[in-house]
């Protein structure tokens, strides 16, 4: 496999972190969004009305198979915590680890994956990369990119999780500081004088 390959699958992992929310029938996944809740919904409804102007005929299942494909591919590249390791630079990149687990969340929530290393990788995933988030040491300072694929995937991931690792998750989702987790933050960028 060529680094391209390697990086072109990785940004669809990327990509695809956005769309399982929308694959995920029967549950709402905006349960406890806070202040939130309104506007997801809203856009959540509208979203649905929204037509392509060119369909691609492609289905509910079809999104399923390439997550599956995605999950089965970058599996080989989980370390012994949970990380999801470049092979090129061997190190941790960029929102790969919580990608990963957000698509076998959905995997796991479809029950469209029943082999039994799914269930054990994307909850070393998981808990990898919302410890990495809270603790603010990010891949490459990505925490900005963490935290929707996190908290998507971790209402999906509560049936799965024993309860002493669900108190822990739900402790370290509370104590998320944004000035710790994220590198983007407008009081400490520098404003030109006018």
């Amino acid at each position: 496999m060529r680094r391209r390959d390697f990086l072109k699958t990785a940004g669809a992992v990327g990509v695809l972190g956005l769309w399982p929310g929308g694959l995920v029938r029967g549950r709402a996944v905006a349960e406890d969004l806070g202040p939130m809740k309104d506007p997801v919904a809203e856009f959540r409804k509208r979203a649905g009305r929204a037509k392509l102007e060119h369909p691609t005929g492609l289905g509910r299942a079809d999104y399923l198979d390439v997550i599956r494909g995605v999950v089965e591919f970058f599996r080989r590249f989980q370390n012994e915590h949970g990380a999801i390791i470049d092979p090129y630079t061997e190190g941790e990149r960029q929102y790969s680890t919580p990608a990963y687990a957000l698509c076998g969340a959905v995997l796991l929530q479809q029950r469209e994956l029943q082999d039994s290393w799914l269930r054990e990788s994307t909850l070393k995933a998981f808990d990898w990369a919302l410890s990495s988030l809270v603790e603010g040491r990010a891949a490459d300072n990505h925490g900005d990119f963490f935290t929707v694929k996190l908290m998507l995937a971790m209402p999906l991931l509560k049936p799965f999780a024993r309860s002493e690792q669900w108190t822990r998750w739900e402790k370290l989702a509370r104590n998320l500081d944004p000035e710790r987790s994220y590198r983007d933050i407008l009081r400490y960028k520098r404003v030109p004088a006018r």
